[in-house]
């Protein structure tokens, strides 16, 4: 944990970051946000971890390999900062490196280390299974090309907490339909979940027609059964505008017939 003292009124400064939206950020802000990392006190650590994904700054990136190397108090710590690695990482990847008039930014080199630091944790075997995981789903929403090849060896284990790493990271990761068709009639349902997410958001137009029997079957949760229907919407089968109105007439569920309701707008606005 970091000796330094942050200055007076620092969490203060954090929640007002925290409860205002980027642009209205000042140009130091990331001052505030390095100065609550290095701060002694984890309930002002915890606030800029969740303040740090919210630009690539170089001193944010900085604090945060230190807290992941050896200023977090645990493992739950370290998850959190292996949380706010894969928000900058995916901001990142839309990010103008190098640019002289971005007060802070970080540069292309100090960018590359995060993710270099990212593919180290997960393939240490001396990081816990948690933190190994949490690598795992951070390099796939970076898109990161070891993701991909890391994705592939999990889903091939038998172990239910990888299966499920991978099939979360489907849907971040081109060239695994067939994967996510696998992980769609898996017999674990939190990997089926996933499953469906990932068909929607790699838009896998083969299970268009099992999306919608999904999401008409009775007998699925709620949440699995919104999962397809999130699919229906980004893989519009035929005939799921009527079938869906007419499932929408007998629901009595109200979390269900919202995400109808949401799924039936969805593929109005695809057929304008």
């Amino acid at each position: 944990m970091s000796d330094a003292t942050p200055p007076e009124g620092i969490e203060l400064e954090l929640e007002r970051l925290l409860n205002s939206r980027r642009h209205e950020w000042p140009d130091d802000a990331y001052r505030i946000v390095v100065a609550g990392l290095r701060s002694g006190d984890r309930q002002t650590r915890s606030l800029a971890l969740r303040l740090a994904p919210r630009d690539v700054y170089d001193g944010v990136a900085v604090e945060l390999l230190q807290l992941l190397d050896d200023g977090a108090d645990d493992d739950a710590e370290r998850l959190a900062v292996v949380d706010a690695m894969s928000g900058m990482v995916m901001r990142g990847a839309a990010f103008e490196f190098d640019v002289p008039c971005n007060p802070g930014a970080a540069s292309r080199d100090r960018f590359d280390q995060l993710l270099r630091r990212l593919r180290r944790l997960f393939h240490d075997p001396r990081a816990s299974r948690p933190l190994r995981l949490r690598a795992l789903d951070a390099g796939a929403r970076g898109g990161l090309a070891w993701a991909g090849g890391a994705a592939r060896v999990a889903w091939r284990t038998e172990d239910p907490a990888w299966r499920r790493a991978a099939a979360g990271a489907f849907a971040w990761l081109g060239g695994f339909d067939a994967e996510i068709g696998e992980a769609v009639s898996d017999l674990d349902p939190v990997v089926r979940i996933l499953g469906w997410r990932a068909a929607a958001e790699r838009e896998v137009v083969g299970l268009a027609a099992l999306s919608l029997d999904r999401a008409l079957d009775l007998s699925l949760q709620g949440e699995e059964r919104a999962a397809a229907l999130l699919a229906v919407g980004w893989l519009a089968p035929a005939g799921a505008a009527a079938a869906l109105t007419e499932a929408a007439r007998s629901c009595e569920d109200q979390a269900l017939s919202a995400a109808l309701a949401d799924t039936l707008a969805q593929l109005e606005l695809a057929c304008d």
